[in-house]
Parts: C-alpha cells; structure tokens; sequence
C-alpha cells in the first residue's frame, strides 16, 4: 500500500468529500482514508492521486507522501535520504513550499523546513531550484500531530473548468449549470470512459459537455428547440465521441430499458427555467419513478435541485438507497441539493 494525499477546496467541503469519496469507489481499489479538515490521506495500491488529478473538479492538488514524523523535529532525521533521490533526479528542477493546515500559521517552523529540505535535497541531488516551473514540486504539509512530505502536483482540471464556464461556451443561457459543479454531479453518477449517460433534461448541454469530457457516451433530451441548438453548438467538438440531443418530453422517454449506465441532471426550477406548464416537481417524480428501468443494474442517478422542491423525500418515499446527499448554498435566497441514487 502506498500514501497519498490530495488538498480539497474549502468553499465546499462536505461536496469535495462526497466527491472523493465516489472517486475512490469508480477506481476499485482498497483504500483507507482518513481526513484532517481539507487534507485527505489515502493508503491505497492504486494511483489515486494521479485519478484525482484528472477527475475531481474540488481537488486543488494531490500526489505521494513520501515520509512524515512528529511535528517537534524539524531537522527531519525521520525522512530517508532514499526517499528524496527517488523523487528528485539531478537533470530535475525542483521547488519546496510549506503548508500548515493548524489553528497556528507555523510561520518560524515552516521557514526552518523549507531551507532544511531545500538544502538537504541540493545536497543530495545537486538539482536546481526553480520557483516558477519546477519539474518536482516538494511539500511539507503541517498537521497538529506530525509533518507530511510529499510530491505534489496542482490540478490542471480546475483550471481547464474556468475555461468551459458557460460564460465562456460558444451558446450561453443563464439556466446553464457551472462546470465545476457538472463535473461534480458527473463524478457522483459514476460516470467512466465509455459509459452511456442521460441529461433528461439537457438545457444547453452543460452536463453533457462534462460527461464528454470524461470520454462517456452522453446523450441530452430536450423540449426547448433553442437550447437544442445550443447544445449542439456547445458539444461541436465533442460530437465525434457519440454525444447526441434529442427533442423529446422527459416525461415521455423515448427509451430502451437498462439503456444506460447513469443519468445525471439539472432539471428546471429557476426563474431563467421554462418548463412548458408543467410544475419542477412533477418533472422530477416522473423521472424518478422511470429511472430504475431506464438505468442498467448498479447504475446511479445524480440530480440537482433546489432545496425547497424536497428531491431528497422523494427519493425516500420511492424506497430507493441515497449514496450521497450535499445541500449546496447558493445566495441568501437559493441552496441546491445534490443527490445521488444507486438502483
């Protein structure tokens, strides 16, 4: 079993821990986890903070903890010289940054690591230091009981999630979801390479562009001919992976039974939503009661809705196992609800 850690972002915990967790399922491998408050500590034989890296939209970075010991000896004798020359080659560049995630900001204790492990690794390595681009990126993270070092790499995801905000898409409309959280609800349905995935309904494709993303086969139903339009303008480059949308009443799924590995969606419930006369709420039931036949056995469905429509009773009256349940503030006057079903 080998360490590793990875650093979730604290505007939402409680979903950047749901999200992890589902993340850690998909790969199927053992693994213990234990939390201090933003960091996770994973033991596991699978690379699991490389999969972080490459799926989890909450994760800001993650890697391979290489030694750690009592907070009190910041000399480091705990950590073996072979640790270090595994990590850094001489032709490398490297740079050592300090976190410490206590009550306490460490400021003396951290400014002792970083030139203790700055010059111990030079010594070693005789590596250069590069604080813009390093080709290794050595961390001392500092806990209330002991330090952490590891190899650390930031995700690139979030960065490329900026990037596709609707804003930035080539259709926009004020329903569309926001891609961080789309990856999110992906990664709580489950969704792998490969899987075919429902957005019953799709809006302009924001959901779908994410499962795309992830190499899934994603496939968008919607009434609204204009979002239709826009969904395909936002999906251009991803119509070769076999993402489609289809007019059709969600209520009326035109569909084979266990046609799909999950479903994951949005449906309408703000102001910026129409949904043709018909209240969200029923929507929703009706969706619900469909869903264990369109989904294949051990299949999920993630949806999002807003706290006051009750998806969360729904699904309990229903009689179906709720894996993960994340109420998501928005603004004073509106909390989302993840929910995420396994049948």
């Amino acid at each position: 079993m080998r360490a590793f850690f990875a650093i979730i972002s604290g505007n939402d915990v409680s979903l950047a821990k749901a999200e992890i967790d589902s993340l850690i399922g998909l790969t199927g491998a053992e693994a213990r986890v234990s939390w201090f408050g933003q960091l996770v500590q994973i033991e596991s034989t699978h690379d699991i903070a490389h999969f972080l890296l490459e799926r989890a939209a909450l994760t800001k970075e993650a890697g391979s903890i290489i030694g750690h010991g009592p907070i009190s000896d910041t000399s480091m004798g705990w950590l073996s010289d072979d640790a270090l020359t595994a990590c850094v080659k001489p032709t490398e560049t490297f740079s050592v940054r300090t976190k410490s995630l206590t009550a306490e900001r460490h400021v003396e204790q951290r400014e002792r690591l970083s030139a203790s492990l700055g010059a111990r690794i030079k010594n070693l390595t005789n590596a250069r230091v590069s604080l813009d681009n390093p080709d290794v990126s050595v961390l001392a993270i500092i806990i209330p009981d002991r330090i952490l070092v590891c190899i650390s790499k930031e995700s690139r995801l979030r960065l490329e999630l900026r990037l596709r905000k609707p804003g930035r898409k080539p259709f926009f409309h004020p329903s569309m979801m926001n891609s961080e959280l789309a990856r999110v609800m992906c990664n709580l349905a489950g969704v792998k390479p490969k899987a075919v995935v429902l957005d019953p309904f799709c809006g302009g494709g924001g959901i779908l562009c994410e499962a795309a993303s992830i190499g899934a086969r994603a496939v968008g139903l919607e009434l609204n001919w204009r979002l239709i339009n826009g969904a395909l303008k936002n999906l251009a480059g991803s119509l070769e992976r076999e993402t489609s949308v289809v007019q059709a009443d969600s209520r009326l799924l035109p569909l084979q039974i266990g046609q799909f590995d999950c479903i994951t969606t949005d449906p309408p419930y703000g102001r910026a939503s129409s949904t043709r006369g018909v209240k969200a709420r029923k929507l929703v039931l009706t969706l619900l009661e469909n869903a264990p036949e369109i989904v294949r056995d051990r299949g999920r469905l993630c949806i999002c809705g807003s706290h006051e429509m009750g998806i969360k009773a729904m699904i309990q009256d229903l009689g179906f196992t709720i894996k993960y349940h994340v109420l998501v503030p928005v603004h004073s006057g509106l909390t989302r609800e993840l929910t995420a079903v396994e049948f």
